[in-house]
């Protein structure tokens, strides 16, 4: 069994739990909902813990940012737990709650490990021993998407107005990429 618990910092304790079904490797709030992802599943909970959606995943998604009526998941392991090294999983996925289709699935030719929104930007950090971040532009349609190279391996991305700052191996360097 796996749990997420809500804890009250006033009080001290945690004040609600809530069972998965699934992993938790990653999560993201907005103060009103939680969104998790792990193994298995991406699930969005209520304030209460109530289930609002539940997409289930083969594989692991590795993270997850926050977007408008959703969320984008790094989709980066194929496989199950008990694997001893699973296979990769080369997808970025957009879930959007109200809209159809429902899931929108970006192939890469790399896997992604980390995702960051904002705005209509996301920006993905590619594995693989990548110096590559992707820019995926929602405005578009198609979805526009470009990359950007980096000095060193990328180890994380966080999106920002006009551009992302990228972790990278360099000299454990920084860097922002527009």
């Amino acid at each position: 069994m796996y749990w997420v618990y809500k804890i009250d910092p006033k009080r001290g304790g945690v004040v609600h739990r809530v069972r998965l079904r699934s992993t938790v490797i990653d999560l993201v709030g907005d103060g009103r909902s939680l969104w998790v992802t792990g193994w298995y599943a991406i699930v969005k909970l209520a304030d209460s813990g109530r289930v609002l959606l539940r997409q289930p995943l083969r594989g692991a998604a590795w993270s997850i940012s926050l977007a408008a009526d959703g969320a984008w998941v790094a989709h980066t392991f194929a496989g199950t737990r008990k694997d001893r090294r699973p296979p990769p999983e080369r997808r970025l996925l957009r879930i959007h709650e109200r809209a159809r289709p429902h899931l929108t699935v970006l192939e890469l030719d790399k896997s992604p490990w980390a995702v960051s929104a904002a705005g209509e930007v996301t920006w993905a950090a590619l594995g693989d021993c990548s110096h590559e971040v992707l820019r995926v532009d929602e405005s578009q349609s198609p979805l526009a998407t470009a990359r950007a190279e980096v000095p060193g391996i990328v180890t994380d991305v966080e999106a920002g107005p006009g551009g992302a700052w990228v972790a990278h191996t360099h000299r454990n360097g920084v860097t922002k990429v527009c």
